[in-house]
């Protein structure tokens, strides 16, 4: 039994010195590799909480951007929309007066050329009366021929008779800008001395 006994307790024995061993070494080694995870998992989980708090802050900025780009957007279009409506209205507007003018234009055309023809007739009737083609005269168009005629000037001898001031009056200011008053009255003359 003294074999037996011994191995025994040298089975113990070992067995103790290895657990020792395993607590004094290999334990504390394991402790401090835990010890170490433990610290990682802390700061990950610190960084994990400093990203969420950025996330959120990031998404509350986001959200007050995109309330404000609404607002704004909104606001454009409201824009928008005055300037269209205000442009319709314009264009309606305009597009009236237009009107207008056309059929100012076409009631004034329609009574110069029927008071030309009174007077046409009128001065066909008259056996003094004379008509000469005023056209002949240097810078005396349709316009201005039409012009004198509407208001009586029919002859040569009449338009030499007439002062600058009294053709611009008849003519308007258009005769400015078309001729010279001066030589269109002197050629009106030097036509009447011809005829």
């Amino acid at each position: 039994m003294n074999f037996l006994s011994t191995l025994l307790l040298g089975i113990l024995i070992g067995w103790l010195i290895e657990w020792i061993i395993d607590w004094l070494y290999w334990r504390k080694k394991l402790a401090q590799e835990l010890k170490n995870k433990a610290q990682e998992l802390a700061s990950a989980q610190n960084t994990i909480a400093t990203l969420e708090k950025e996330n959120k802050t990031a998404q509350e900025k986001l959200r007050t951007l995109e309330t404000e780009n609404n607002a704004k957007l909104k606001t454009a279009q409201e824009k928008i929309n005055q300037l269209e409506a205000q442009k319709k209205a314009a264009e309606k507007t305009a597009q009236d007066q237009l009107n207008a003018l056309q059929v100012e234009k076409l009631s004034a055309q329609r009574a110069a050329e029927e008071k030309i023809e009174a007077l046409e007739s009128e001065l066909k009737n008259c056996s003094q009366a004379r008509i000469d083609p005023l056209e002949k005269i240097k810078g005396i168009g349709p316009v201005i021929k039409t012009k004198l005629y509407a208001s009586g000037i029919t002859s040569f001898k009449q338009l030499g008779n007439l002062t600058p001031a009294q053709l611009e009056e008849i003519v308007g200011d258009e005769i400015k800008r078309l001729a010279d008053e001066d030589e269109i009255i002197r050629q009106a003359q030097e036509f009447a001395e011809n005829a």
